[in-house]
C-alpha cells in the first residue's frame, strides 16, 4: 500500500546536508548561498548529479568524521523518505471512508488538527472533510483528487510534497502564512481566494486558475507555471524567483502592485514579476517619468 506521510522539504533537507559538509570542510561548503540551491537543485532532480552522486560526495568527504555518521545515515533516511513521497505525486490518493468525526467549530466551521487530519488519511477522507473546514498548523501530505475545499481556513499550513489534482476546488478559501513544497498542482481552482503570507516553492502549477484571487506578500520560487489564469486577480507584492512559465492568461486584467511604494518601486516590481510571467508585456509598460525641476 502506498505509504503517504509528511516529509522534509528538499531545501530543509539540503540546509542539513549543507551545515553537515561545513563541518567537515568549511573551506569548499561554507558559502550557504551557493550550496543550499545547489544541492536542493540535485535532490529535486535538476541539473547533471544525481542523488547517488551527491551521496558519494558526503561519504568521500565525511568518512573520517565517525563522530557524525549517525547523523549521515538520519540525514540518508530524510532523502529516502523524500524521493519515496515525492514518487506518490503520480499516484492518486484513493482511501474512502464513512467514518463520522467528532468535530469542534470555529466561526461555523469544522476545527482540523493535525492528530485527526493523520488520522482521515489513515482511515480515509470522509465526505466533506475538506469543506467549511480549519485548518491550524497542519501538514498536508495526501489529499483525494477532485476534492471540493471551498470556503476553508488554511491557517499556517504546510502542503508537502502533495499531489494537489483533478479539479481541487479552492474557491473562497483563506490561505495565511503557509508553504507548498515540492507539490504538483494540476486542475486547481483558487477562485476568489484569499493567499497571504503564502510561499509555493519546488513546485508545478498546471492549470491553476487565481481568478478574482488576492494574493499578498506571497512568493514562487524554483516552480514551473503553465496556463495559469489570472482574471481580475490581485498580486500585492508577490515575487517569482528562479520560475519559468508559459501560457499566463489574463494577466493584463490582474492588479500588480507594491503597498505604499513609490511609482519608481511600483515599476520595477511590476517589471520583475513580467519579467517571468509575461515578458512580452514589458515594452507595454512604461517607467514614470522624472520630474523636472522648474526655472529658477
Amino acid at each position: 500500500m502506498d505509504d503517504f506521510k509528511a516529509v522534509r522539504s528538499s531545501l530543509d533537507i539540503s540546509r542539513s546536508l549543507k551545515y553537515y559538509l561545513s563541518m567537515c570542510d568549511h573551506e569548499k561548503y561554507g558559502d550557504g548561498e551557493k550550496i543550499v540551491p545547489a544541492l536542493n537543485d540535485t535532490l529535486q532532480g535538476r541539473g547533471g548529479r544525481t542523488v547517488v552522486d551527491l551521496l558519494a560526495e558526503v561519504d568521500a568527504v565525511c568518512r573520517g568524521w565517525k563522530d557524525y555518521d549517525e547523523d549521515r545515515s538520519m540525514l540518508r533516511q530524510y532523502i529516502q523518505d523524500f524521493q519515496h513521497q515525492k514518487s506518490l505525486l503520480s499516484h492518486g490518493y484513493t482511501k474512502i471512508s464513512d467514518a463520522q468525526y467528532s468535530y469542534k467549530m470555529h466561526n461555523g466551521r469544522k476545527v482540523i488538527d493535525q492528530q485527526l487530519y493523520d488520522q482521515a488519511a489513515k482511515d480515509g477522507f470522509p465526505a466533506g472533510f475538506f469543506r467549511d473546514s480549519f485548518f491550524h498548523r497542519v501538514t498536508l501530505y495526501c489529499l483525494p483528487d477532485g476534492q471540493y475545499c471551498s470556503n476553508s481556513v488554511f491557517d499556517l499550513c504546510t502542503f508537502a510534497v502533495c499531489r494537489i489534482n483533478g479539479y481541487v476546488d479552492f474557491s473562497h478559501c483563506s490561505f495565511y502564512g503557509g508553504e507548498f513544497h515540492s507539490c504538483a498542482l494540476d486542475n486547481v481552482n483558487f477562485g476568489e481566494a484569499t493567499i497571504a503570507h503564502t510561499r509555493f516553492y519546488d513546485s508545478s502549477l498546471k492549470n491553476v486558475s487565481f481568478q478574482m484571487a488576492h494574493m499578498k506578500s506571497c512568493s514562487m520560487t524554483d516552480c514551473t507555471l503553465e496556463r495559469l489564469d489570472f482574471l481580475c486577480a490581485t498580486l500585492d507584492d508577490c515575487a517569482f524567483t528562479r520560475t519559468a512559465a508559459c501560457d499566463i492568461r489574463n494577466l493584463r486584467s490582474a492588479a500588480i502592485t507594491k503597498g505604499a511604494a513609490t511609482l519608481e518601486e511600483l515599476w520595477h516590481h511590476r517589471e520583475a514579476v513580467l519579467t517571468v510571467l509575461k515578458p512580452q508585456f514589458l515594452e507595454q509598460l512604461k517607467r514614470p517619468a522624472k520630474k523636472q525641476a522648474g526655472r529658477r
